[in-house]
């Protein structure tokens, strides 16, 4: 049950900071392509960015639970 625990615990503590960096990045690159501050706000609070970064948490969410499980869990 220890190890469940575990897979668990790394799987959202990895997850939650693959997506900070990934929002870091973002953020960064709209700044760097942004001229004013209006036009920051519309490119950051967009749908069209929302969507993505939904269909990344999926994969990165799949990927961090895989690891966890393969790590903690199938200890042969």
């Amino acid at each position: 049950m220890g190890k469940y625990i575990i897979a668990y615990i790394v799987t959202i503590v990895g997850t939650l900071a693959i997506m900070f960096c990934m929002g870091c990045v973002i953020g960064m690159f709209g700044i760097l392509i942004s001229t004013s501050q209006q036009e920051l706000q519309a490119s950051l609070q967009g749908g069209v960015l929302q969507l993505v970064v939904q269909v990344i948490s999926l994969f990165v969410g799949f990927f961090c639970f895989r690891y966890s499980v393969r790590r903690f869990v199938e200890n042969d």
